[in-house]
């Protein structure tokens, strides 16, 4: 409980140490990780094509994701030890944008009926995210390193839980009437 995962990443361990193992691994996952969200955020948008407003709500949810996702990138080329301003920047940026992006899709799925336990997971997912940015700024060191990894393990549990509906949808879309079709209702307007 006191260590933040950015702990992982500094170039010298709390302990005084190089660390030479742990740091390049930090990075290398942590980079992934903001490319991968980055790549799910060009990829969601595709499923919400239905009218303007839902397309430019879409946009903007992945515009937010793909700002989130390089601050994230950001985080891990700067190691707290070594650059904290700009890791601290960095971290603030992700967990400010992060919640935006996903209110955006929010309310594109409640605008499109998208199916009710997607919707569901992230107007779960919202309010952690929220709470975080608010234990962040506020919160005791020891409460936001918990935090931290809840909201971490969240994140991850949340985007496998859009991608499961993203691949549903790919090969079952729902259509207005609920019965599984082609794209009806929710091509380009």
């Amino acid at each position: 409980t006191d260590n933040f995962f950015s702990d992982l990443g500094r170039v010298t361990a709390l302990n005084g140490r190089p660390n030479l193992a742990a740091a390049p691994r930090f990075t290398t996952a942590l980079s992934l990780a903001g490319l991968g969200m980055a790549l799910f955020f060009l990829a969601f948008e595709q499923f919400f094509r239905r009218d303007r407003l839902t397309r430019l709500l879409a946009w903007t949810g992945s515009g937010l994701g793909i700002v989130a996702a390089a601050a994230f990138v950001g985080v891990a080329f700067a190691p707290a030890d070594v650059s904290p301003d700009w890791h601290y920047r960095c971290v603030t940026i992700a967990f400010r944008i992060f919640p935006l992006a996903v209110f955006c899709y929010l309310l594109v799925m409640l605008r499109v009926r998208y199916p009710p336990g997607y919707t569901a997971a992230f107007a779960a997912f919202l309010p952690l995210l929220i709470g975080y940015v608010f234990l962040r700024e506020l919160g005791p060191g020891e409460v936001q390193v918990i935090g931290q990894k809840v909201i971490v393990y969240a994140s991850i549990l949340s985007v496998m839980i859009q991608a499961r509906g993203a691949c549903h949808m790919t090969f079952f879309p729902i259509g207005r009437n609920g019965k599984a079709c082609s794209n009806e209702g929710n091509e380009p307007a």
